[in-house]
């Protein structure tokens, strides 16, 4: 067990399920109840098997797909926190937001995209780089500390800083594959995501 986890995805722990099948809920592994949903039958993500090291993956299509947690969740915007991620964008993957919590419209929110722009602010300050290659698995991280400083990383190493907290307490649902606000999805097999 990880202490202190906010949210914890892992496409592995999915069960009752094969492949290509759609995902109606991502259990959350780190106890705290906050499971991914998508009622929607035509909207649900797929699940892919033996994509990375023959460990399945969770599949947006870059149309419809996405998933929300089932109501609000609160994340104190100056309260430390590290995100660890693992995925992959695929055709037409380009730019569009993986996961993101918080409300865009008002920058409040935090997040990556599937271009691999680390951001605390939807619309101030990012952390912007050039997009990965299609089909590429990346290890993503952010860690926000309480000296109003994040940092970004891809794979280990340190890509860049952004100075400010993530704007307020954010109270808000959480979005996987398609910004809060926004009709883009993002094209990405998600693999794992911990907070």
């Amino acid at each position: 067990d990880v202490p202190n986890l906010f949210a914890w995805y892992d496409a592995n722990f999915i069960s009752g399920i094969t492949g290509s099948a759609p995902v109606a809920t991502w259990p959350d592994r780190s106890g705290a109840g906050r499971d991914l949903l998508q009622a929607t039958g035509g909207n649900q993500p797929t699940y892919q098997v033996g994509i990375i090291n023959s460990l399945p993956v969770v599949r947006g299509d870059n149309v419809d797909d996405h998933m929300q947690t089932a109501g609000n969740v609160s994340i104190t915007g100056s309260a430390s926190r590290t995100v660890y991620s693992v995925f992959a964008r695929t055709a037409g993957g380009d730019g569009n937001v993986a996961y993101n919590w918080g409300e865009e419209a008002t920058g409040k929110s935090w997040g990556i995209d599937s271009a691999a722009s680390l951001f605390i602010y939807r619309y101030a300050d990012d952390i912007s780089l050039a997009a990965r290659p299609q089909n590429q698995f990346d290890i993503f991280a952010w860690m926000h500390i309480q000296d109003d400083r994040s940092y970004g990383f891809i794979n280990g190493a340190q890509v860049g800083t952004v100075a400010g907290n993530p704007n307020t307490s954010l109270s808000v649902l959480t979005t996987f594959f398609r910004p809060s606000t926004a009709t883009t999805r993002a094209g990405i097999d998600l693999a794992e995501l911990i907070i």
